[in-house]
């Protein structure tokens, strides 16, 4: 279903991050997309694509979309911004016209996009975490925790021993297990990213990139 404010995420965890934290910085007007339900115009419609593949190749087909004005992108940096940040660029490219910075830009990336047959369209890019650094959302979700916070350095220093006694997991997914093992010592065990934000009892929702983040959202789809 076309919309004309849509959010593109990799997948449905990475939506209820985004929609609950800026639900909770007072971004009413965001939802996570479902089939068949109407949306007013000024609505931010998440809509998660089933991986960072299948996002990157679905931006040919949604950018030319004659109703779309706004569109947000967020993927994951992984282990590196630069490549990712290229990979975006050449999917894009042959769909229209725009300056295309030679790397992210650190507080979020707005372009104004003019299309071969369609008006022009305000387009914004986040890479996780923070436009600079390789990661993904995992990063992004652990610079949310406070630094007071004293399960977060015992649940680092637990997966560090695991890792010396057998790592049964890549690299990059070391986040991945720090966070879902601080998630499991939590008052509800097992609850997903996004389940947390909601309540935000132990996470810093003012922290820095989370304030980055929303400042971004609001200059893509000029909320106030």
């Amino acid at each position: 279903m076309s919309h004309p404010n849509r959010l593109l995420i990799e997948g449905i965890d990475d939506a209820h991050i985004i929609r609950n934290l800026l639900q909770n910085h007072q971004i009413t007007n965001c939802q996570i997309d479902r089939p068949g339900t109407y949306y007013e115009a000024n609505t931010i419609v998440i809509q998660e694509q089933g991986g960072k593949e299948k996002l990157l190749k679905n931006l040919p087909i949604v950018l030319p979309d004659g109703d779309l004005r706004r569109l947000g992108i967020v993927l994951d940096a992984d282990n590196d911004v630069n490549a990712k940040w290229q990979s975006i660029q050449a999917r894009l490219s042959p769909q229209g016209q725009f300056e295309w910075p030679t790397a992210p830009i650190s507080n979020g990336t707005l372009l104004i996009v003019n299309r071969v047959k369609q008006s022009p369209l305000q387009m914004g890019i986040w890479l996780m975490p923070d436009n600079q650094q390789a990661g993904a959302v995992e990063e992004f979700f652990s610079y949310l925790i406070p630094a007071i916070d004293k399960l977060w350095p015992m649940a680092q220093q637990g997966v560090s021993d695991v890792i010396q006694l057998e790592q049964r997991f890549p690299d990059n997914h070391r986040k991945k297990a720090e966070i879902n093992t601080w998630l499991a010592w939590q008052d509800r065990p097992g609850r997903r990213l996004g389940e947390t934000i909601s309540s935000a009892r132990y996470l810093d929702l003012n922290a820095s990139i989370a304030q980055q983040f929303v400042a971004w959202i609001r200059r893509l789809y000029d909320v106030q």
